[in-house]
């Protein structure tokens, strides 16, 4: 697990180990350089090296690396983008030091056989827009054919939204330190930071304000601590029951892809509700399933009543309409209190047009909205949310007592008054029909072996993503469809992730 913090919140924790700790800055700063520069001699030849700072402490960070380079007998060309005489004291240091060292700074930015480029221009601190000089120097490096890498962030990209401000670097690589960055990890900040390495900077985990962690990721080695443990003396009723209420009367696609999903994340027993229509493709693809149907629409309420005592959690709206039935059993879902309950697609379509719904709820719900459906809870258009995507969930679920996962190239999970997660498994080949409806089978049966909401949506959401990079291992990106997610989820859970 990593924490993820704001660009803000980072200079707080810069200044806090400066000025409480009492570590100086400048040894943060050589800390930080020896990351860069050990990146550099593992993944580059520096025969010829071009090192472009600004006169800040990025930039300071870029002419520690320079120090360190020349100590192996690399000697590269310095270019400097800014004004010395609004230098920061760290950069006028570490710029005398060079001089002394009788380093000669080039004057003019020229096309040359380069084999890296180290681009400290800006750092986490940057909010305005790229422009004048900053904007032309970025242009040529942009334009240069080697192999870019970032000090902390791409210069100019924002490192609390990932927007990129007027112009940024497009790095091969960006090395950051102590703590990754919301923006190298959002889009479009993760588009120009290239692979991402994160280095020690004199920072811990452990002396990390909890007002600071702000959000968190996952990584493959957490896996084998958060999946439900297994016993060998146990029973289906062990494992959970899981309801799902999906299909409608024309769309059984959804709710198959929904149950089977649930039943390969280890979930005892899977119950569906469902018209009668969907009933011989759905047994006939998944005999495992135990259904209910009914014939007529004005059946499906009573229905799904009688089946919620029977069973730990429920899965509502994949391929269901958006019709009287769903409203009906919408509104009963939200009234009872004791089932957790996971809403998504045409369930979300119901309770945008009547958002009190959600804050009159009595039981746990998730909601599982891609950033479409999202626009349409929250009344924002998209392109309004994916200017601080990150930013716009909070904002939601401050209001809204619900866990959101909020589903875009990047997904995030967030409960009022917790940790965020922000989610970096899967790829493009997910973005195909069903893919969803994969995410709530996983998260549904998660939620019936009796996690807890938060944990089965961050853990479903997680192995969502595991499955689809394994699917494009096997598959390629372009092949993939959303049953081939639910497949190769029995590798991801059998440990042949790898």
């Amino acid at each position: 697990m990593k924490y993820v913090i704001s660009g803000s919140k980072m200079q707080q924790v810069d200044q806090r180990f400066i000025e409480h700790i009492g570590i100086p800055g400048l040894v943060l700063m050589e800390r930080a350089a020896l990351g860069v520069t050990r990146w550099l001699f593992q993944n580059h030849s520096l025969k010829k090296c071009l090192i472009v700072v600004g006169s800040g402490n990025n930039g300071a960070d870029g002419l520690a690396v320079a120090r360190q380079l020349m100590e192996q007998d690399i000697v590269p060309e310095i270019y400097v983008c800014g004004n010395l005489e609004k230098a920061t004291e760290e950069f006028r240091i570490q710029y005398k030091i060079l001089k002394n060292l009788g380093v000669c700074f080039i004057e003019k930015l020229e096309k040359k056989p380069y084999t890296v480029v180290i681009d400290a221009i800006f750092g986490v601190g940057l909010s305005r827009e790229v422009q004048g000089s900053y904007r032309a120097v970025i242009s040529f490096m942009n334009k240069l054919d080697c192999p870019v890498v970032s000090v902390d962030i791409p210069s100019g990209i924002d490192a609390t939204t990932g927007a990129v401000l007027g112009i940024a670097v497009k790095a091969n690589a960006t090395v950051t330190f102590g703590f990754l960055k919301r923006g190298l990890l959002l889009y479009p900040g993760a588009l120009y930071a290239g692979t991402v390495q994160l280095e020690g900077a004199g920072f811990h985990e452990s002396q990390l304000l909890k007002k600071e962690e702000e959000a968190f990721l996952y990584e493959k080695t957490d896996l084998k601590t958060l999946l439900p443990k297994r016993s060998p003396w146990s029973n289906k009723g062990t494992y959970g029951k899981l309801l799902i209420i999906a299909g409608g009367n024309v769309m059984a696609g959804a709710g198959y892809l929904s149950a089977r999903s649930a039943y390969v994340t280890g979930c005892g027993m899977v119950k569906m509700c469902t018209g009668l229509a969907n009933r011989d493709i759905l047994l006939s693809r998944l005999p495992e399933l135990v259904l209910t149907t009914w014939n007529r629409e004005e059946e499906a309420r009573d229905i799904v009543s009688k089946e919620l005592d029977t069973v730990d959690a429920v899965v509502f709206g994949p391929g269901m309409g958006k019709n009287e039935a769903t409203k009906q059993i919408l509104e009963l879902l939200l009234k009872q209190k004791e089932k957790p309950i996971l809403l998504d697609a045409d369930a979300l379509n119901m309770v945008a047009d009547n958002m009190e719904l959600l804050k009159e709820c009595q039981a746990p719900v998730i909601i599982t909205p891609h950033v479409k459906e999202f626009s349409r809870l929250n009344k924002k258009t998209v392109e309004e949310i994916q200017k601080d995507f990150f930013g716009e969930v909070i904002s939601f679920i401050n209001e809204y007592p619900v866990i959101c996962v909020a589903k875009d190239a990047r997904t995030i999970v967030a409960k009022q008054g917790e940790t965020a997660y922000i989610n970096i498994s899967g790829n493009s080949g997910m973005a195909t029909a069903g893919s969803g409806d994969v995410l709530s089978g996983i998260i549904g049966g998660l939620l019936a072996q009796g996690m807890t909401p938060k944990e089965s949506a961050i853990l479903g959401v997680y192995l969502h993503g595991l499955s689809g990079d394994r699917a494009k291992e096997k598959l390629g990106e372009y092949s993939m469809t959303a049953g081939d997610i639910a497949e190769y989820l029995h590798d991801v859970l059998g440990g042949n992730e790898t």
